[in-house]
């Protein structure tokens, strides 16, 4: 192993879009969401944005760019008039480097260079993925329903210059592919219709829609801001109301939503209707919600059991007013759904949430003044709950810059709809200080920092009692050349967790966590790559350490023209325990991305090539192949696999019309 690591060192690595990539492995947990993203960022390069009709907001969907950066576009334009060219983004205050990852989403109508604006306004995406050896679910007397093939099929179409389309169908491994009163084809649909400026009104949605408001506090839609790398990014964009694409089929609403302004005042109007998955109990009172099923999956007759059992309703309105440099917004939803909603009694589930109904209202602000931007939210609930984020962002100069976060979220908080910047998984039961900073040292060496103090007033799911912790990293960027660049990034945490004394006993004690990431990018041409990464990890819990550490070696070619491309990775991991788990990030077919993590003494490899066969058709193949050298097979209960070999293949196409 270490004679397999120094070898490794010696390599170096593809020059992907790096910084957002330690984005999305920081947000391991929120696969679907950023799938979301991701075609989020695919509809932006295939329509990009008006460099001179783009607002703050619009720009605010980028997560490489700054606060800082993105006053400066607009300062720019304000100062000396609309934007010539997209080199005058040089003189704006951005980096080498986010001019680079700016201008795939960005072009200037009437300018110099052909507009990068698609031709096409039709695409079709179909996806299929199988997985052998099957699941255990397949072979325990058939539990799962059907075939072990997971199917996709979405459509993007712009009908003419103000409607478009959207469809999406999902068939999930295990679950069947059928046409009967309950199911059309396709275990999940998801459609929509949107037409802009009719009847008076900015943008009408009918169909599945996302909301999302201020900074998700009291609507939330999208990926949660989490802590990674960027440290900077602690505002959360506000994408008001949007069509539905993703392939989660629970945070969603589905009706119809309207936008549009009046004078100064800008206002959305939605109303929702959705049945959902959820466990039904019945007592002498009558049925009750026990919990909410968000998984999606509908493969064992429990599963379909519980499917679309219960329905929700919502409506909700959004007022917004802009100022010369401050922006007041006014969001309140209200929501009811056909049973009451009794979670389970364990001791720390006390405070959460019961019944058939509640209002949250919130008042949302941003604040720009010199290069300091002011924002937050302030959200209450019907049940007198209360929940408070609000932030700082600093540009002390064009190289140094600082975050300071503020939340408090109090125990009886209704954490439903919310996406937030939090430390939980859900925003409630939680007080935290949040410290960011970067400074570009020059263009070489680029140093971030951030450290997260949080409380848990009352007890949780690993804490029997009143807890907190803090959360450190330390990132350290240098570029050696223009195709060479070094990456280290340190990370620990110290949080407090109950742990078991004996069969009667148990105590509070601090769980120290460490992971160190050296990572290495080198780009000798534009047709190969390559990318080198270890990555340790070490677990101190009540004097029992654990330890685990992973390598890996990518490679990138690029051949025919730019017509194949291919991405090929190997790697090897030695994992103790469960806690000491690594995530990385892999690349994927179109729409899509995978966050596999390592566990054990496993060896993974996976192979992507996408090819374009015509100027309108695209077509990906990705296989991954994962080995245990000890006799262990992967996952749990119907999902697992008894082998200690796995081996995946996906398959897609896309044609644009």
């Amino acid at each position: 192993m270490v004679k397999l690591i120094a070898i490794a060192l010696t390599l170096c690595c593809i020059p992907q879009l790096c910084r957002g990539q330690d984005w999305l492995e920081s947000n391991s947990n929120e696969t679907e969401d950023a799938n979301l993203y991701l075609e989020q960022l695919e509809q932006l390069k295939q329509h990009p944005m008006d460099l001179n009709t783009c607002s703050s907001e619009d720009l605010l969907q980028l997560p490489f760019l700054t606060h800082n950066g993105i006053e400066s576009i607009i300062r720019h334009r304000s100062e000396f008039g609309d934007y010539i060219d997209v080199l005058e983004l040089q003189r704006c205050d951005l980096s080498k480097e986010d001019i680079q990852l700016l201008l795939p989403y960005v072009y200037i109508r009437n300018g110099p260079t052909t507009s990068p604006i698609s031709k096409y306004n039709h695409s079709i995406i179909a996806t299929v993925h199988r997985q052998t050896p099957n699941k255990a679910g397949f072979a325990e007397e058939r539990r799962y329903k059907g075939s072990p093939i997971r199917s996709i099929l979405r459509y993007r179409g712009r009908i003419t210059h103000n409607i478009t389309v959207r469809y999406t169908g999902e068939k999930d491994m295990g679950e069947p592919f059928a046409f009967n009163g309950k199911q059309k084809g396709f275990d999940y649909h998801s459609l929509n219709l949107q037409v802009n400026q009719v009847a008076g009104f900015d943008k009408v949605i009918l169909g599945d829609y996302s909301c999302d408001f201020g900074q998700g506090l009291t609507v939330g839609s999208g990926m949660r801001m989490g802590k990674s790398v960027l440290t900077m990014n602690s505002i959360k964009p506000s994408f008001g109301i949007k069509p539905y694409s993703s392939l989660n089929e629970y945070q969603f609403n589905r009706g119809m939503a309207f936008t549009g302004r009046k004078k100064k005042m800008h206002y959305a109007i939605w109303l929702h209707r959705k049945r959902v998955d959820g466990n039904i109990v019945h007592t002498d009172v009558g049925p009750l919600l026990s919990s909410y099923h968000i998984t999606g999956f509908h493969r064992t007759d429990l599963e379909i059991e519980d499917r679309k059992t219960v329905l929700n309703k919502q409506a909700g309105l959004h007022l917004q007013r802009n100022f010369k440099d401050l922006q007041l917004g006014f969001t309140a939803v209200g929501f009811a759904q056909s049973m009451a909603y009794t979670p389970t009694t364990k001791a720390y589930q006390r405070f959460n949430f019961r019944g058939s109904r509640y209002l949250k209202t919130g008042i949302s602000y941003r604040y720009s003044r010199n290069n300091t931007l002011f924002f937050g939210e302030t959200t209450i609930c019907s049940n007198n709950s209360l929940g408070n984020i609000h932030g700082i962002l600093m540009s002390a100069t064009k190289h140094f810059g600082a975050s300071i976060l503020y939340r408090s979220f109090s125990k009886r908080f209704i954490p439903d709809q919310s996406v937030v910047f939090s430390e939980a998984s859900t925003p409630r039961n939680e007080t935290g200080l949040y410290f960011g900073s970067n400074y570009a040292v020059s263009y070489r060496l680029n140093l971030s920092f951030y450290v997260d103090r949080y409380w848990f007033p009352w007890m949780s799911y690993h804490s029997h009692t009143a807890s907190n912790g803090t959360d450190y990293l330390v990132y350290v960027k240098y570029r050696s050349s223009k195709k060479l660049s070094w990456t280290v990034r340190l990370k620990h945490e110290v949080k407090q967790q109950t742990l078991p004394l004996d069969a009667y006993m148990r105590r509070l004690v601090d769980v120290q966590s460490s992971i160190l990431r050296f990572n290495v990018l080198h780009d000798p041409s534009k047709t190969f790559g390559l990318r080198c990464r270890l990555e340790m990890s070490r677990v101190n819990e009540g004097n029992r350490i654990t330890k685990g550490h992973l390598v890996y070696q990518d490679f990138r070619f690029t051949l025919l023209r730019s017509r194949l491309k291919v991405y090929l990775r190997f790697a090897s991991a030695n994992i103790d325990t469960y806690d000491n788990r690594i995530y990385t990030y892999e690349n994927d077919v179109a729409y899509s991305y995978s966050l596999p993590f390592f566990q054990d003494n496993q060896l993974r490899s996976y192979l992507l090539v996408r090819y374009r066969l015509y100027a309108n058709t695209d077509v990906w193949i990705k296989t991954a192949f994962d080995h245990k050298t000890e006799s262990k097979g992967f996952g749990s209960g119907l999902d697992s696999v008894s082998s200690p070999r796995r081996t995946g293949v996906t398959f897609q196409i896309r044609i644009r019309l």
